[in-house]
């Protein structure tokens, strides 16, 4: 009833303003509902399932959505790190099943990656892109072996900017993160999208590891862990009780924090950030093209990795990786060797 009646205003809204007629704003409010009668979607032509990043949870939506969504229905999952493939159980046509990743806030990034799979009908995904793209989405192809890479960007950042956290603490090592392409920073971001699901996509993402960072990582993981099993699960970053990591009980760190001022340290995580995209496109994990008009729009920012690398200089990006590779033997700071071409 709550989410009716605030959709209901919404469009109301809408039609003083406006920018709707009022049969369109009946039509609206007809077309779209919220209900937890499953049988209100069997005339659905797609149906996207939004629960908690839980496996037996989704394929428990996934399983009773089947049941009552007519035979040439599209079923989709939005996760973020669980792959369609896992969620393709008994009763679920994997035939008309893949993933739509969409960006949060949707109304304003309008990206959406779209997994697909080995047993998924192409003529329903080439459907499902048409109709996301006429509703003016940007969509991005993946399969199995490169599903959610967008993301997984920001983990190299993320798991150096946590290394940092220990001499700097949070909020400090947030700031040294932030960049013209990554404006947030991770901690903020891991914020809004909020700790367990961010612990659960870790996971995951170590698992499968594209990207070949694991060790990027691994401290983060093990440190969402720890919260976890402290029951401080629902603590922030940014705002919680933990100013560092070292403060939580049975913490420490595997191996030495990078080196520099803060200065310096800011230009380092700028570098990783812009290494881990061209090494993305370098492994054909993305497209170029898509990868810079994706950040630009997720982040709100002016230019992408590779405008900033344009502007920062190959060269001078290939010669500091190179240092850095060399001081920690780290593989996420090997420099792409796309900065050659």
């Amino acid at each position: 009833h709550e989410l009716n009646t605030r959709w209901h205003k919404q469009v109301a809204r809408s039609m003083r303003y406006g920018l709707l007629s009022a049969e369109q704003c009946e039509e609206r409010k007809e077309r779209v509902f919220a209900t937890d009668d499953m049988r209100r979607i069997n005339d659905a032509d797609i149906i996207i399932e939004t629960v908690i990043e839980d496996l037996s949870a989704k394929r428990s939506v996934l399983s009773r959505a089947a049941e009552h969504a007519k035979q040439s229905a599209v079923i989709a999952s939005n996760s973020s790190s669980l792959l369609p493939n896992e969620l393709a159980i008994e009763g679920v046509d994997a035939s008309r099943l893949l993933g739509l990743h969409f960006f949060f806030p949707i109304s304003v990034n309008g990206i959406v990656e779209v997994v697909t799979h080995d047993r998924l009908n192409p003529d329903v995904c080439s459907d499902v892109e048409g109709f996301l793209q006429r509703n003016g989405f940007f969509c991005i192809r993946q399969g199995l072996h490169n599903a959610f890479i967008i993301n997984m960007l920001s983990m190299a950042v993320g798991g150096e900017a946590f290394r940092l956290s220990e001499q700097f603490g949070f909020k400090t090592a947030n700031e040294l993160a932030r960049s013209p392409i990554f404006p947030l920073g991770p901690f903020e971001l891991f914020d809004q999208v909020g700790i367990p699901v961010i612990r659960e996509a870790t996971k995951r993402y170590f698992a499968r590891n594209p990207l070949c960072n694991k060790e990027s990582y691994a401290d983060l993981l093990r440190f969402m862990e720890l919260e976890a099993a402290s029951e401080r699960e629902d603590s922030r970053f940014l705002s919680g009780h933990l100013p560092a990591p070292n403060d939580l009980p049975g913490w420490a760190f595997t191996s030495p924090m990078p080196k520099g001022d803060e200065e310096e340290l800011r230009t380092r995580l700028l570098y990783l950030h812009i290494n881990t995209c061209f090494f993305a496109v370098q492994e054909k994990l993305i497209e170029a093209d898509a990868l810079e008009s994706s950040i630009t729009a997720i982040m709100g920012t002016n230019k992408g990795p590779f405008a900033m690398a344009q502007e920062i200089g190959y060269g001078v990006l290939k010669h500091k990786l190179g240092q850095y590779y060399r001081e920690t033997e780290r593989a996420y700071y090997r420099p792409s060797y796309l900065f050659e071409q």
